[in-house]
């Protein structure tokens, strides 16, 4: 098998190099703000949240539906309001030993599906964590070869920064993805047995009036 050559790595950078711009550093900053949870909110916060998800009433009207949306996002809750309910009782339930799946299905909602009082796992979304590691390894692997040649030095190692940046921040979503999907799967049994016991209409009360 033919090894990659500097010149092959270094042309294969130009086109990393928008990819780090345009994708992984928004995705740094996305992670960064969306690390926080209802968990982590001032107690004014949390306790205004309570109060807006014990008092919401469902509505088919699109605008309060959107607003629905907005104030669920602010208060970094799941937007399925009885999800979130159950999610605040079972971390009150035993705060200690569920306070990390708690934040990881506030924080890692695409990984899962809330259907029938129970979470279940979206498995094609394996694929990412895949994908993500053999980005990093070829990565990684390339800025190697760029450290140790010998030829066009200075050009080399901003190249072999580049990849090794590159390699770095994917390594790092594939962990992340890893630890959410680990945590979610350990957990599940857990959670679906608490969520079971309490049902949807005991919950939150449910408005059927006509929309405005």
């Amino acid at each position: 098998m033919q090894m990659p050559t500097t010149e092959t790595i270094k042309t294969l950078t130009t086109i990393i190099t928008p990819l780090l711009t345009l994708i992984i550093i928004p995705l740094v900053k996305k992670i960064a703000s969306i690390k926080k949870t209802f968990f982590s909110l001032p107690t004014e916060k949390k306790i205004e949240a309570i109060d807006y998800i014990l008092t919401y009433s469902s509505s088919e009207n699109p605008l309060k539906k959107l607003k629905h949306e907005i104030k669920m996002g602010d208060f970094k809750l799941h937007s399925n309001i009885n999800l979130s309910i159950k999610i605040i009782r079972f971390y009150a339930d035993d705060y200690f030993n569920n306070i990390g799946l708690a934040k990881t299905l506030l924080l890692a909602k695409g990984i899962y599906i809330y259907r029938d009082d129970k979470i279940k796992i979206r498995k094609a979304t394996l694929l990412v964590p895949l994908i993500f590691a053999a980005l990093s390894v070829f990565m990684l692997y390339s800025s190697v070869i760029l450290f140790n040649s010998k030829d066009g030095i200075t050009s080399n190692l901003i190249s072999a920064y580049v990849l090794l940046s590159c390699g770095l921040a994917y390594l790092f979503f594939t962990l992340l993805f890893l630890h959410s999907f680990s945590t979610i799967i350990w957990n599940k049994r857990k959670f679906n047995k608490f969520s079971s016991k309490i049902k949807d209409d005991n919950i939150i009360p449910i408005s059927h009036s006509s929309n405005s």
